[in-house]
């Protein structure tokens, strides 16, 4: 599609009309919100004759249409997007906001009005008075660095790793092995539990890319280099267990993502075809040259290169001319040996894990219309948007999950950790805080979880140094942490942060119950929530949260720094110094001295002693004593019996507490069973316990658990990566165990070897 940019004094506007071809238009302003005489906002849009068409408030998916079919004002879907009846915009921190509307026509001339709602109010037009055609230069740079990351060749589409897509066209060729006696063919493949995807390297600007894919009886390689607008593709089977010449290697060309994108794919003969992305650059496809003997016709339904599957002998395709099998085989071996030396700065230890790391997060970096850049969900195989007009616009982003992805990402590729960190902070709901999931305009609007933006934020400032991602983001995170105030603060009068879970008007089976606050926490079924002690009239769980409060701490500890970089201290970073003081100091009551630990405790003042790395977060936030995290670390990080971690582990550990650091105690009831978060051992419980060590770095023991922490968690780590390829949902505690314990390629898994790259100060 033609891309055109409008510049708008009102919300109404006919993009231009060529010739009747499709095209897309593009505007975007800064809306005084400030200066409407409203607090709370409801919008309703009209789409004319759109094929597709998103409109975006402050990053808030208002309206849609032609993508997700339940998100219309006739479903009861709505009711869990922003700027709906149920779940206005809230005027919080920001006086003025970026309004971003993108439509997508077929051909007719488009229509798109919007209108809003103020406090209830009849639904009028926007004041043109309020619109300026411009933007901040924060904003600029985000445009700029979204549409730097969404180019050239990749595995763009969400729940397909066959898909090799171009952006921004959406010119796309499928790579599908199929079984000529049976007419079956491959048509989706992610990384599952069955592992009919193993991957190997996935460099950052998509030079190369590897992964080996089973269908039936062939487990064939495949060998991709893009990255610009150059595209080679290299296959060959692996291995054979039947009649091997009963399989055919099929590329298919096509558009991705309509009908957000449009054009044409066409066959030349049998060893070519060419994909023309309407208003954009048309791809050429050629077959090896090798191969051109052996080409076969395709089929009458779609366009496709056929070649037959022979062991010992490869197929090519190549975009900017023909070319030999061997030819492209070398060069995009050549691309393989420029990834892997660039894992050797980093150490033989550091550029292992640095290698898993990076791939734990790439295998799942995608792109979707429905965000205005790449992100890094956690897995292909997740998807909560609702009825999506094709699998193209399938993903879900959860909170803490994909922030620590951008952590992992920020090491040495910044552009790509901005991106996917601006998508996640950018799914505020209306009232302020990151939800529990986003995706595609559906969220969960009862819940939060763990608090971590600014703290990663920082860190990746502190490396990197650029401002305007501060200056973007730092309104959303003061917004987060005044929700946190507003609505997850006890009612009993110690001014303590709870878990909670809001009533909404839709059903997702947990909102405004015990299990919705469960799903808070980001432990779905830690033992220290086992029980019912949720408040219907609060939607409080009747517990002061150790974890939950020494992250909020952190948070807010982590944007004081961040209001100093953009000279935000007056209004910002003052405010946020006097709530961590207050945090910090009503906090104290968790120190449970009977047992030499922060212990979460009952609104009637008693301790529910059921322990969990959490505790530890206590020294995230500075609220422990000396004495205090010389207990917790002696009496329970390192000893042998609760979370072993050791520097001896090896030959003093236990193998059922082998790897160290249960997410509950070993010696708590839970824990001989198993089970999520019952015992489990995770990357981000690893991540947030190192931070919280290095509070307490002047004291020996503590230096010497942290270490002991690096030591442990990488070995583990590594232990599934080099044995199987494998990058961890969570890890079993048990020195025996054979595989993942959960999801087997999940990025945050990396977290248990990233803290050992920060550790040797590679971070």
């Amino acid at each position: 599609m033609e891309s055109v940019r409008v510049s708008f004094d009102k919300l109404l506007f006919s993009p231009p009309k060529p010739n009747d071809e499709p095209f897309s238009a593009s505007s975007t302003s800064t809306l005084a919100l400030g200066d409407a005489g409203g607090e709370s906002f409801v919008f309703a849009c009209e789409y004319g004759d759109a094929s597709a068409a998103f409109v975006w408030f402050d990053d808030h998916l208002v309206c849609q249409t032609g993508v997700y079919k339940s998100l219309t004002p006739d479903n009861m879907n709505i009711n869990m997007t922003d700027g709906s009846v149920e779940e206005p915009l809230l005027l919080l921190s920001k006086q003025n906001v970026v309004v971003r509307t993108h439509v997508f026509s077929s051909g007719p001339a488009v229509t798109l009005s919007v209108n809003w709602s103020k406090d209830g109010a009849q639904f009028e037009p926007i004041d043109a008075a309020l619109l300026t055609p411009t933007i901040n230069s924060a904003e600029i740079a985000r445009e700029e660095n979204a549409a730097a990351t969404a180019n050239g060749w990749g595995l763009w589409n969400h729940q397909s790793l066959l898909d090799v897509v171009l952006l921004p066209e959406g010119t796309r060729v499928m790579t599908s092995i199929c079984r000529v006696s049976t007419s079956e063919c491959q048509t989706r493949q992610y990384i599952n539990a069955d592992f009919t995807v193993r991957p190997t390297q996935y460099s950052y600007d998509r030079s190369f890319i590897q992964y080996y894919t089973s269908f039936m009886d062939v487990n064939v390689s495949i060998a991709i280099s893009g990255g610009d607008d150059r595209l080679l593709i290299a296959t060959e089977i692996e291995s054979c267990h039947g009649n091997c010449t009963d399989y055919t290697m099929n590329f298919v060309g096509d558009i991705c993502y309509e009908p957000v994108r449009t054009g044409v794919a066409k066959q030349i003969g049998v060893t070519s075809m060419t994909v023309k992305a309407t208003g954009l650059r048309e791809t050429n496809f050629f077959l090896s040259s090798d191969n051109a003997k052996l080409a076969m016709e395709g089929s009458q339904d779609d366009v496709r290169l056929v070649v037959p599957l022979v062991e010992g002998s490869g197929v090519g395709l190549s975009t900017d001319r023909v070319r030999s099998f061997d030819e492209i085989k070398k060069e995009i071996l050549s691309m393989r040996d420029i990834e892997i030396k660039s894992y050797q700065g980093f150490g033989d230890l550091g550029g292992a894990i640095k290698e898993a790391a990076q791939s734990g997060v790439m295998w799942n970096f995608v792109y979707t219309p429905a965000e205005l850049g790449p992100i890094a969900p956690v897995s292909r195989g997740w998807d909560f948007t609702k009825d999506a007009v094709s699998s193209d616009f399938t993903y879900v982003l959860f909170d803490w999950d994909n922030i620590f992805a951008s952590y992992l990402l920020s090491l040495d590729s910044k552009e790509l950790a901005y991106t996917n960190l601006v998508a996640v902070i950018k799914s505020k709901t209306g009232r302020g805080f990151v939800p529990n999931f986003s995706a595609g305009g559906a969220k969960s609007m009862d819940r939060t979880e763990p608090p971590i933006g600014a703290k990663v934020l920082l860190e990746i400032y502190k490396k990197w140094g650029d401002a305007w991602i501060v200056e973007l983001l730092l309104d959303d995170l003061v917004d987060w942490s005044d929700w946190f105030i507003r609505d997850r603060i006890l009612d009993d009068g110690s001014g303590l942060i709870a878990l909670g879970s809001d009533p909404t008007s839709y059903d997702d089976t947990c909102p405004g119950a015990m299990q919705g606050a469960r799903y808070e926490s980001g432990l779905d079924n830690s033992p220290m929530y086992d029980g019912e002690f949720f408040d219907s009239e609060t939607h409080l769980m009747q517990l002061a949260d150790v974890g939950m409060s020494g992250m909020a701490i952190q948070e807010c500890d982590s944007l004081v720094e961040l209001a100093k970089i953009v000279n935000r201290e007056a209004d910002v970073g003052d405010r946020m110094l006097e709530r961590a003081n207050d945090l910090r100091e009503k906090m104290k009551v968790l120190w449970d001295d009977e047992e030499g630990i922060f212990v979460n405790r009952f609104a009637n003042g008693t301790f529910y002693r059921r322990m969990s790395p959490t505790s530890f977060y206590a020294m995230m936030g500075k609220v422990a004593t000396d004495e205090q995290a010389e207990r917790m670390v002696s009496e329970w990080l390192m000893n042998s019996t609760r979370f072993c971690i050791s520097e001896t582990y090896e030959t003093t550990n236990s193998d059922e507490c082998y790897w160290g650091l249960p997410s509950i105690s070993a010696d708590d009831e839970a824990f001989p069973p198993l089970g999520y978060w019952r015992g489990f051992v995770w990357g981000p419980m690893a991540q947030l316990t190192y931070w919280s060590l290095k509070q307490y770095d002047h004291l020996e023991i503590v230096n010497t658990a942290r270490k002991a922490l690096c030591s442990q968690m990488s070995a583990m780590f590594l232990n599934m990566w080099e044995r199987h390829g494998h990058v961890c949902e969570n890890f079993s505690p048990h020195k025996q165990e054979e595989d993942c314990t959960g999801d087997k390629f999940y990025h945050w898994g990396a977290l248990a070897g990233f803290i050992q790259l920060i550790e040797d100060d590679y971070y």
